[in-house]
């Protein structure tokens, strides 16, 4: 499957991180609630970073349903909010132990590096230059 364009829904960038990840795209529950990819270690949620607070709800229910780890991979367009979307889902990932990565969706250069190098934990990013003040969270 080819990489998503940035202007690709959602569920195209599920199932082609899917696909990269060598999960399960929309694994689907006993109960009928479907997660976005499902891995040998992770129930892994996929959100566009502005709509970052349905995120870690549904990453705990997969997780719980599935029995893994919960994640959550957020989409950015690199827009200004990004950041402060990004840090304020961090704060809560660092809380409830959820795993969390980030996809630039306009950085083509990420194929050619790998999806190893594509998706970085969430706290490397605060770690390497986020400088938001706090005020704006």
């Amino acid at each position: 499957m080819k990489r998503p364009k940035s202007t690709d829904r959602e569920t195209q960038w599920s199932k082609w991180l899917a696909e990269q990840m060598h999960g399960e795209a929309e694994a689907k529950t006993f109960c009928g609630a479907r997660c976005d990819i499902l891995t040998d270690t992770h129930a892994w949620e996929v959100e566009w970073v502005a709509k970052y607070k349905e995120a870690p709800g549904q990453a705990l229910l997969y997780a719980a349903l599935f029995n893994k780890k919960p994640g959550i991979i957020l989409l950015s367009k690199s827009l200004p909010k990004d950041d402060v979307y990004y840090l304020r889902c961090a704060v809560i990932c660092e809380k409830a132990d959820i795993d969390l990565q980030v996809i630039e969706v306009d950085d083509e250069e990420q194929d050619r590096v790998g999806l190893a190098d594509v998706i970085s934990h969430g706290w490397n990013k605060i770690k390497n230059g986020l400088t938001k003040p706090l005020s704006l969270l």
